[in-house]
């Protein structure tokens, strides 16, 4: 993972294994609040053209549209998704 710094966040950037540019960044809300931003950096939309099937195609977002596929979350949040990642990794 490559990681950058601004004077209001520290950001992660790396690919998944679908090899799709993802990141994840670390912030203060206006609020004050801490948190975290993370996922697929530009989300593609998807039209199932038979469901049955699973056959899809990925269209380009028409002009003027943006697609949010971001997660935004707090330090409870990410304590509650905590145990479940390690025992993923521990697996």
């Amino acid at each position: 993972m490559k990681i950058e710094k601004t004077k209001t966040r520290v950001i992660g950037k790396f690919t998944d294994l679908l090899n799709e540019r993802c990141s994840i960044e670390s912030f203060r809300l206006s609020s004050g609040q801490d948190a975290i931003c993370l996922g697929i950096d530009n989300p593609k939309i998807t039209v199932y053209e038979d469901r049955g099937l699973g056959d899809y195609v990925v269209v380009e977002c028409p002009e003027g549209w943006s697609v949010n596929g971001r997660m935004y979350l707090s330090k409870d949040q990410v304590a509650e998704l905590l145990p479940f990642l390690q025992k993923f990794v521990e697996k």
